[in-house]
């Protein structure tokens, strides 16, 4: 499991997590949410390896990650930020290459690498988009890109911030139908900063609350109703 332990973290004095403790099992999709500022970015992040806390760990099936250097953590967890930036004129098969990085020997792309290539397409029905730059595609198109390029590292968890943000009802959807689908298909640990209650009780099955500098709660979702919803959102 991925095993979150006393979680603290700071930009310069201001706190933003504090003791976060949890542990979340593959096959499922879990949740983090909260109001804007209470730190879920930062716990992604943390969980990812991109940010140090200042104390306590996060360990995948035993191992700390902050023990770990980038290419080691790339095999083991993939990242989806909500924006990228400075790879419009990047032609989709370029950019789903460019998630093979970890498994490179210096030496071009291996008969791996497109084997891989092949079979992410295939299951992301990307094969019509192979020659497109990114700047052509729509929303949820760049969205199923990127968690396509996340899936070319092979990695074990698969973490996305806000993977639906600006995207329409539809390509919503379409982007929660696949990961609840590689979810139970492929055995992944799936971890997304979410903002919906709505997207919440239809596709994940468990949440981490965050309040200011605390968590909340970490709960099965079926066991959720309105009132945690109003309590955690202040509403």
């Amino acid at each position: 499991m991925i095993s979150v332990q006393n979680i603290s973290f700071s930009y310069d004095q201001k706190e933003v997590l504090k003791d976060v403790t949890v542990d979340i099992e593959p096959g499922k999709l879990t949740a983090i949410m909260g109001l804007n500022g209470t730190g879920k970015t930062t716990l992604l992040k943390i969980m990812a390896g991109l940010l140090k806390p200042k104390s306590g760990s996060v360990k995948l099936n035993g191992d700390d990650i902050q023990f770990l250097n980038a290419k080691q953590r790339a095999c083991r967890i993939a990242y989806v930020p909500q924006f990228t930036t400075g790879v419009s004129d990047f032609t989709v098969k370029d950019f789903l290459l460019m998630g093979r990085y970890m498994h490179s020997t210096g030496l071009g792309h291996t008969k791996k690498d497109f084997e891989k290539l092949h079979e992410v397409s295939k299951t992301l029905s990307l094969d019509a988009f192979l020659t497109r730059t990114l700047a052509e595609l729509s929303g949820g198109e760049r969205q199923r890109v990127l968690i396509a390029q996340a899936l070319m590292q092979e990695a074990s968890a698969l973490l996305l911030d806000e993977p639906t943000q600006h995207l329409d009802l539809k390509a919503s959807k379409q982007t929660l139908d696949l990961l609840k689908n590689l979810t139970i298909t492929q055995d992944l640990y799936v971890i997304s900063v979410l903002h919906s209650p709505e997207e919440l009780k239809t596709y994940f099955n468990k949440v981490i609350f965050l309040s200011h500098h605390n968590m909340d709660s970490y709960q099965t979702v079926a066991d959720l109703d309105s009132e945690d919803i109003r309590r955690v959102f202040e509403l």
